[in-house]
């Protein structure tokens, strides 16, 4: 019999006779073939679940990672502001006590301000960002993002405008992509930049410094929003237009690593007295990065619940194939198997459904990840490719597959699978043997 084949004990619920049976249960015999679909059933539904869930995290995964890039591609890793808003005074004394930490490479200067543009075809609010030509393309990568042109602000080399002497230009100017078309400007062209004067009188209104720049480069960032709003500009330049005398908004810093932009941040602020504030990258751009996690936490949860109906397939599967084998479960019970035993064939025919359909999930949501990286462009349609890239400025579709999250997703699918085990299971263990097998 089973019993001497297998030596069995109640008190050792992995015993391989719980497994046997529990195998059994789940691939039935051909009369019973219906209990055998139930549990492909069941599989299926872990499987679909994981396999979303990886392919869903691995897709957000990339799109994070590709927004962090071209936000840090134009922006630095580290900045020190003016917690009262009122500006860094020494901005070259700051620079020297941040490029003494560990980490950081590179560090620079910079002016922002509102203003407009104007050409002779459009007008546009946008962000001016005063910029030291020689130090700036050391902290973010600027000069990798130029189409057209270059750095040149102070107009050495340029081809001059042929225009009227009142437009001779005081400078040069760097247009993002977007808003460069937006004023139907290019290379060369002049840009009426307009900015509020810094002093007010109850006497007369506000007025503004007008001044024309050369257009001598475009970027393009990858980023429409920013390659909408923001024009470069001589940092010297814009100081001298809005009366700062020296005075900057702050000083950007640049690191080794990323990830250790905070620990630097934090270095650094024991280093600055009152009222300088240092803010890493995350901090900086913390409403995109809330979002975006919020957008995971909830894709998540929307996504779980296919593995949660997949579990409540698991249960009814069980609670059928109780039903089933009320008769087995009585010869068991009245040969000697205890509560506990029974309840751990069923825990094990749960197990073994989450732990299948678990490991085909996580294949298949591996290869489809990779398959989605790589033949994005192939498997769909133009239409959708075309929208895609006019839409998010990628290529290609991002895939970053998170080890982390893939034990996270598989740890909580087979969690779930043995969870739905525990009703079925006790329900199992609870069946009078006398009345089981009374018929028989």
């Amino acid at each position: 019999m089973l019993w001497s084949v297998y030596k069995i004990k109640a008190d050792f619920p992995l015993n391989l006779f719980h497994l046997f049976v529990a195998r059994r249960h789940l691939w039935a015999r051909r009369k019973q073939a219906f209990l055998s679909l139930v549990t492909f059933i069941s599989i299926s539904g872990v499987v679909v679940g994981v396999m979303a869930l990886i392919i869903v995290m691995g897709i957000m995964n990339g799109f994070e990672q590709d927004l962090t890039e071209k936000i840090l591609g134009n922006r630095a890793h580290v900045v020190v502001n003016n917690a009262a808003q009122e500006g860094v005074s020494d901005p070259q004394w700051v620079m020297d006590i941040a490029m003494s930490l560990d980490h950081v490479v590179a560090a620079t200067s910079y002016v922002i301000t509102e203003g407009i543009l104007t050409t002779r075809w459009n007008t546009k609010g946008v962000l001016l960002r005063g910029i030291d030509p020689e130090t700036a393309p050391q902290v973010y990568n600027i000069e990798d993002t130029l189409i057209k042109g270059g750095l040149n602000f102070d107009l050495e080399g340029v081809i001059p405008h042929q225009k009227e002497k009142m437009f001779r230009p005081e400078g040069g100017i760097v247009l993002g992509v977007v808003l460069a078309d937006y004023l139907g400007a290019d290379l060369n062209d002049i840009v009426t930049v307009s900015l509020p004067t810094q002093t007010w009188s109850p006497l007369r209104p506000i007025g503004t410094v007008d001044a024309n720049f050369q257009v001598v480069g475009i970027f393009d960032s990858g980023v429409l929003e920013f390659d909408m709003a923001t024009a470069y500009l001589s940092l010297e330049k814009i100081q001298e237009m809005m009366g700062l005398e020296g005075l900057v908004n702050g000083v950007e810093i640049k690191v080794d690593d990323i990830y250790r932009a905070e620990e630097v941040a934090e270095k650094l602020q024991q280093e600055l007295p009152s009222p300088h504030l240092v803010q890493w990258w995350k901090e900086t751009n913390r409403t995109i990065f809330i979002v975006m996690l919020l957008e995971k936490v909830v894709m998540f949860i929307i996504l779980a619940l296919i593995v949660l109906v997949a579990a409540l397939n698991i249960a009814g599967s069980l609670l059928m194939t109780v039903i089933e084998k009320t008769r087995d479960i009585g010869i068991l019970r009245s040969i000697g198997a205890t509560k506990r035993m029974i309840r751990a064939i069923f825990i094990w025919e749960g197990t073994l459904v989450g732990v299948i359909g678990t490991f085909l999930g996580v294949i298949l949501g591996l290869v489809g990840a990779f398959v989605l990286e790589r033949y994005f462009t192939t498997i769909m349609p133009s239409s959708i490719v075309r929208y895609f890239q006019e839409s998010y400025y990628l290529e290609t579709l991002p895939v970053s597959v998170s080890v982390q999250d893939v034990v996270v997703i598989a740890l909580a699918a087979m969690a779930i699978s043995v969870l739905a085990t525990l009703y079925p299971a006790v329900i199992a263990s609870r069946l009078n043997p006398v009345e089981a097998i009374r018929y028989e």
